[in-house]
């Protein structure tokens, strides 16, 4: 994906979209990161813990 939203029409079309292109954000700002910098926290919050959020979101609803 290009970073640019696909044109598709109706609803689902657009939120399927929408999150493909989310999707794709994480994956590159994630990409390339080792242990130690997934595991580093910002307040409460790891970027590994996220990224086990945002999977287990994506299989709770798809």
């Amino acid at each position: 994906m290009d970073g640019h939203l696909p044109e598709q029409s109706g609803e689902w079309h657009h939120l399927n979209g929408f999150l493909d292109h989310l999707r794709h954000t994480v994956e590159s700002l994630a990409t390339g990161l080792r242990d130690d910098d997934l595991a580093r926290t910002v307040g409460t919050v790891s970027i590994g813990g996220i990224l086990t959020h945002l999977a287990f979101i994506e299989d709770y609803w798809f």
